[in-house]
């Protein structure tokens, strides 16, 4: 088939073309490196946003469930990384009773969740202030037996256990923490 075709020349600016072509190519490259770095400064921007709607979401609830004249109220918040809220919980530290709300959290088939108090006072480990009932609500009265001080000072923490809780009394896997902030006047304990 090649022997009924005659053999072409290429013309001096087809080598000029080829040049042109490749320094196209080149620079659709360059802008997809800029596109992908763009894109990663959207990412960053975005992480930025979450975590300061999730700051935000802290100050809504401190405000909300700011009782009035009552300085012995206290909130913590539980949550994952920059994820929405996964429970509430508000302290009257006067009558030492306690309020534990879900706001994402869902519950888990043949899980629980249990609610745990760490303190130095308390020594090296965990205790176990209750397992979340089937409504994922707790005794309010669960925290009698500590001392306001005490309580003011402690991490909380939520696990999801077994059924009925943690068959070793304590966390058998990972936590959310929360620790409690004022909702009255007095916010500047700890922010």
């Amino acid at each position: 088939m090649t022997d009924d075709v005659a053999p072409v020349q290429p013309s001096p600016e087809l080598f000029a073309q080829i040049e042109r072509v490749l320094d196209q190519r080149a620079t659709q490259l360059n802008n997809t490196a800029s596109v992908v770095m763009l894109r990663r400064r959207v990412n960053q921007w975005r992480w930025s946003t979450a975590a300061a709607s999730a700051a935000a979401l802290v100050l809504v609830a401190v405000l909300t469930f700011q009782p009035a004249n009552n300085p012995d109220s206290f909130v913590a918040v539980f949550q994952h990384d920059d994820q929405q809220p996964a429970f509430l919980l508000t302290v009257d530290l006067q009558n030492r009773q306690l309020n534990i709300r879900p706001v994402t959290a869902e519950a888990q088939p043949g899980k629980s969740y249990q609610l745990w108090i760490k303190s130095d006072e308390l020594g090296p480990n965990p205790r176990s202030v209750g397992v979340l009932g089937d409504q994922m609500q707790l005794d309010q009265g669960a925290l009698k037996q500590y001392d306001p001080a005490l309580l003011r000072e402690a991490t909380f923490g939520i696990s999801l256990e077994p059924p009925g809780g943690s068959p070793t009394g304590q966390p058998t896997g990972p936590a959310i923490h929360g620790y409690l902030y004022p909702a009255g006047d007095d916010l500047s304990r700890r922010i």
